[in-house]
């Protein structure tokens, strides 16, 4: 009866680490699966951040283009005014003399 018991007593553990290699495979399934999930979402978030900078890095240069064009429109209109005083100025005087 020894036998016999030693013998069911191997296959009852048998059967619980095979049991327990079966649910350790889903497990890793799992994680894969997971990680997998995990990984495209990263590459869809890294995708969606790079097409940001892209358009934070066109909306800079725009910026800095429309900047530069101001500054210049500027200074020209401070050139002709400063110029439109100045002939003012002299005909000022051309009249008074």
């Amino acid at each position: 009866m020894n036998d016999d018991q030693n013998k069911k007593d191997v296959q009852k553990i048998t059967d619980d680490l095979d049991a327990l290699v079966e649910e350790a495979k889903q497990f890793a399934t799992g994680m894969d699966e997971d990680n997998k999930r995990t990984n495209e979402t990263f590459d869809e978030i890294e995708a969606d951040v790079d097409k940001s900078v892209r358009e934070v890095d066109e909306i800079t240069a725009d910026l800095d283009s429309a900047e530069k064009e101001a500054g210049e429109e500027i200074d020209k209109l401070l050139i002709n005014r400063a110029e439109e005083v100045a002939t003012l100025e002299k005909e000022d005087k051309n009249e008074g003399v």
